[in-house]
Formats: C-alpha cells, sequence, structure tokens
C-alpha cells in the first residue's frame, strides 16, 4: 500500500527463505519482483507459488499480468480469467461463448472495470462476426457516443439496460475466447472521434489527464500530479488542453499558479468529447 516494492520484494524474500512452502509469500514476492521491473525474478517467484497453489486465483491473475508485460500473450489470457474469482459482475441470462462457430447467434459483450479497460477490449468486438456471430456490446453510458462513432459492424448498448442475447463473454475475455496473439494487434489508432465534434487549431494539441480514481487502490502507482508533467510545459510550439477530470486540490493550486498553461478547459460530458 505504501508503494515500496523494494521493500516488499526483501521482506517476503526473506519470509519465503524461513518457509519455503509458504505459497502466499512466493506470490507476493512475485508481485513486488514485478513492479520492480524484475520479471525474471517475479517469473520464478510466482512459478513456485503456482507450483504450492496451482489453483490460488490471485497468483494465476499476477501470473497472467506478468505474462502480458512480458508479451506473451497466449501464455497470459488462460491464466487472465483467474480475475473473475475476485470481480464482482452481473451475470446475464443465456450461457456464456466458449468461442465456439456461432451461426448467427447475438453475443452480449458485458463490460467490466474501469472505463480504460472498456475501451482497450473493445477492439476486438467485432472479431466476434469472424466466428459467425452478432456482437452487442455493452458499455456505460458516458462511451456510448465514442463507441458509436468508430463505424464497427457492432450492436452497441447501454450496460445499465443490455438486451438479452442467447450467449454472453466478459469483454476483457475475448483475448483468451478467440485466442489473440501479440500479432492480432495492430500499433495503429484504432479509435476515432465523431466527426462532427472534432476540434480543430493552429500547433499541436496534447491532451492531459494525469490521475484517475483516488479511491483505487493502487492510486500512487497509476496517478501523477499536474507538477509532475512540468517539463513539458516548456515544449516550443505546443498547445496543451486540460483532459483531467476531478482536479485535486494540488492541481488546482498548480493550474492557478499557471492560468495560461492550458489552451483550452473543455466541458467534457462522455469520452467521445475527450476523443475530440
Amino acid at each position: 500500500r505504501q508503494g515500496d516494492y523494494a521493500e516488499a520484494a526483501h521482506l517476503h524474500g526473506r519470509a519465503v527463505a524461513a518457509d519455503p512452502g509458504f505459497a502466499a509469500g512466493w506470490c507476493n514476492l512475485g508481485i513486488a519482483c514485478t513492479d520492480l521491473g524484475r520479471y525474471a525474478d517475479g517469473a520464478a517467484a510466482l512459478d513456485r507459488a503456482l507450483t504450492l497453489d496451482p489453483d490460488d486465483a490471485r497468483t494465476r491473475f499476477n501470473r497472467a499480468v506478468l505474462y502480458f508485460l512480458m508479451g506473451d500473450l497466449a501464455a497470459g489470457w488462460p491464466m487472465y480469467e483467474a480475475r473473475l474469482a475476485f470481480q464482482a459482475m452481473a451475470t446475464p441470462p443465456g450461457q456464456r461463448w466458449n468461442g465456439d462457430a456461432l451461426a448467427g447467434a447475438r453475443v452480449l459483450l458485458i463490460p467490466e472495470q474501469g472505463f480504460g479497460d472498456v475501451i482497450q477490449f473493445a477492439r476486438f468486438a467485432p472479431r466476434v462476426r469472424d466466428r459467425g456471430g452478432v456482437p452487442v456490446l455493452a458499455v456505460p453510458g458516458v462511451l456510448t457516443a465514442l463507441m458509436a462513432a468508430q463505424g464497427w459492424d457492432v450492436e452497441i448498448a447501454d450496460a445499465d439496460n443490455p438486451p438479452e442475447a442467447p450467449l454472453w463473454c466478459p469483454v476483457m475475455s475475448l483475448g483468451a475466447v478467440l485466442g489473440l496473439t501479440a500479432e492480432d494487434i495492430s500499433g495503429a489508432a484504432y479509435l476515432r472521434a465523431p466527426t462532427a465534434d472534432t476540434r480543430e487549431g493552429a500547433g499541436p494539441r496534447i491532451g492531459l489527464a494525469w490521475s484517475g480514481n483516488p479511491t483505487h487502490r493502487r492510486d500512487r502507482a497509476r496517478s501523477l500530479r499536474l507538477d509532475d508533467l512540468a517539463p513539458l510545459f516548456n515544449v516550443p510550439g505546443v498547445r496543451f488542453v486540460n483532459l483531467q477530470v476531478g482536479l485535486r486540490p494540488d492541481d488546482a493550486a498548480e493550474i492557478a499558479r499557471r492560468p495560461d498553461l492550458f489552451a483550452e478547459t473543455p466541458g467534457l460530458g462522455s469520452f467521445a468529447d475527450t476523443a475530440a
């Protein structure tokens, strides 16, 4: 919780040295090593934990994350399903789709976790048609306009009132269900702003959003302070746009000290506004 991964690795290293059968200790050591960028050490520790407790969902989840970081998606996807053991999710009617040929059946893709996770995995929704199905992507209301603007052959639905379908699948399980590899993921941009809302102007416009949900358990590792970005502010010829939703007190004070920092602070009602 304090973000001291080096100390965590040291202490858990001592713990497993004293008790080599301590599966949770090996798991925690693996997590700390991963956060330190010591991927080989992290993999060795997590694999040791799995040898001791093969079905532990937390260990399997963190091993999946490390596989992803190391570029091995094929090994990571099956273990990433362990997230469902500790993730609250409403199960819709129908059967869960496991990747079988669909013969025209509709598949409801249900959102998970945060907005960014849905945006990241929504790109795979059109691939349901490759299996002969009709994808129905359910998203939170603030994502509806952005998803509808992509021109995908995908039905977009409101996650709060999704339509019924004979089959369903968590959107973040599409990688496993479709067997996707790194080669299947293009490096090109896959999202576009609604054309009518695209804003133009002279010079490059750089949108900045520097912090996430302050109540997230890993907020320390996910969020910055605005003044952490100060080296960027001296780049000539660039206009910055404030895309941050919700200012923390220190950031509000920093903006007050730099009244000319942002060329625009648009009103953001949805992620389509952010994209524009």
